[in-house]
């Protein structure tokens, strides 16, 4: 009786779930600290994201940027709150521009946003 490597096949089995799975990258973005998108304010005009934001805070300097992944056939972007912990409690909206790096013709991009916000921002032609 011959017997089968067990590192060939699991290795094929990691190949072949990679294959089917779309998605690079996993799990739930990180938002980073909270914060609250204005759905209607969002616009990607070529590679840079506009979206109008709310947060708590007045105290520390706060910061975005844009992150994205390819996912379910098209891009996923959403933006990252960085900065330092704010005790400040102040109501902060402001407009976000940020650089995306996605390819100018990925179709579809959606803007993911906490706490479950999705803004279809690039359709198919």
């Amino acid at each position: 009786m011959s017997t089968i490597p067990l590192a060939r096949p699991v290795a094929l089995l990691a190949v072949l779930a990679l294959a089917a799975c779309d998605t690079v990258g996993s799990g739930d973005p990180d938002f980073g600290a909270a914060y609250v998108l204005d759905p209607a304010s969002a616009t990607l005009d070529g590679g840079v994201l506009r979206a109008t934001v709310s947060y708590s805070g007045g105290c520390q300097e706060h910061t975005f940027r844009a992150d994205s992944r390819r996912a379910n056939g098209g891009v996923e972007v959403w933006l990252v709150h960085g900065g330092t912990p704010d005790p400040c409690e102040a109501a902060i909206t402001e407009t976000v521009v940020a650089p995306v790096d996605i390819a100018a013709d990925a179709v579809p991009v959606v803007l993911l946003a906490p706490p479950d916000t999705s803004v279809l921002l690039r359709a198919a032609r």
